[in-house]
C-alpha cells in the first residue's frame, strides 16, 4: 500500500496528530518528573546545576547521575522529538522512508533517551 502524501499530510493537519502526540509526551514527561524525580528542592537544585553542562556539552558528558539525565530530558528531549517528527515527514514526502509495509528495523545509537525512536514509532504506527 503506497501512502498518498497529500492525503496523509491533510489527515495530519485535520487531526492534529503530531501535535497531540507531542502534547501527550510532554504531559507524561512532566508528570513523571514532578512525581518521581523532582520531589524536593534539593532534587530541583541538583538538576538545575546540570543545565549549563547539558546545553554546552551534551555530547561529552556522561549520564551516570540521574540529575544529568533529567536535565537532558528537560532541555532536549521534546525539542529533538519534534525535529525528528518533521524529518521523518520530509523523508516520507521524498519516498525515502519505507512506510508502506510498516515494518522497519531501526537503530538509534546515542546516549540519550531515544527521541528519534519515539517519533519514528508515532509516524509509522499512526492510525492513518
Amino acid at each position: 500500500m503506497k501512502v498518498d502524501i497529500d492525503d496523509f499530510n491533510s489527515w495530519l493537519d485535520d487531526t492534529g496528530f503530531l501535535y497531540n502526540r507531542l502534547d501527550l509526551l510532554a504531559s507524561k514527561l512532566e508528570r513523571y518528573l514532578l512525581s518521581y524525580k523532582l520531589t524536593s528542592s534539593e532534587d530541583m537544585r541538583q538538576v538545575a546545576s546540570k543545565f549549563s553542562d547539558v546545553l554546552k556539552k551534551c555530547d561529552l558528558i556522561d549520564y551516570q547521575e540521574d540529575s544529568t539525565a533529567i536535565a537532558y530530558a528537560i532541555l532536549h528531549f521534546l525539542n529533538r522529538y519534534r525535529r525528528f517528527q518533521l524529518n521523518f515527514l520530509r523523508l516520507i514526502e521524498k519516498d525515502l522512508l519505507p512506510i508502506r509495509d510498516r515494518t522497519i528495523n531501526a537503530l538509534d545509537v546515542g546516549t540519550g533517551p531515544g527521541p528519534a525512536l519515539y517519533a519514528l514509532s508515532d509516524i509509522l504506527f499512526c492510525t492513518y
